[in-house]
């Protein structure tokens, strides 16, 4: 049977049109593709800091890690108003030198805070020591639980740390641990 020559054009015609819009609807796909990967990819090179590279502690105390000595999670465990004791872990950063703390005070905003007399905290090379362990530091002065109490703490080398610190309950986690009283 013959196929009249104008059916043969008109099946032609239909089988490119068809494999036309197909083509034309993968370039558009992988158009959109194309310009999602480029918008989103372009959120990890604006300059900022992605915020998991950030170190982060979900914990009630304040670190601060610019010192030679990392000074962790401190906080103030506070039984009553107007004194407590300060509570961190130091840790060494070097591996060759000891290090030490030897003050602690009442920064410019609680300038009334002062520290019971101690002998320096001795923090061996990439050792850690925890004030949880060895009793901590008595400090009085004008703070009651739920203040943020700013204080500098001197290390052996000479640099001191500017740091606000919470002050908690002598309950919970911190049970027994404020020595002031």
């Amino acid at each position: 049977m013959q196929v009249p020559a104008s059916q043969k054009a008109a099946s032609a015609g239909s089988s490119f049109g068809l494999r036309s819009m197909s083509t034309r609807r993968v370039a558009r796909v992988a158009a959109a593709l194309a310009a999602a990967a480029l918008v989103l990819g372009g959120c990890s090179m604006t300059g900022l800091e992605r915020a998991t590279n950030r170190v982060y502690t979900p914990a009630e105390g304040t670190n601060a890690r610019e010192a030679a000595v990392d000074i962790l999670g401190a906080v103030i465990v506070s039984g009553q108003p107007n004194s407590g004791t300060f509570i961190a872990s130091f840790v060494n950063n070097s591996a060759m030198e000891t290090a030490s703390v030897d003050s602690l005070a009442g920064g410019a905003a609680n300038a009334d805070v002062t520290a019971s007399d101690f002998d320096a905290v001795e923090i061996p090379a990439r050792g850690i020591v925890d004030l949880s362990d060895n009793g901590g530091l008595p400090l009085t002065g004008d703070f009651v639980a739920g203040d943020f109490v700013e204080v500098r703490v001197g290390l052996g080398d000479g640099t001191e740390v500017t740091m606000k610190v919470p002050v908690v309950v002598d309950d919970g986690p911190w049970d027994g641990l404020d020595q002031s009283a």
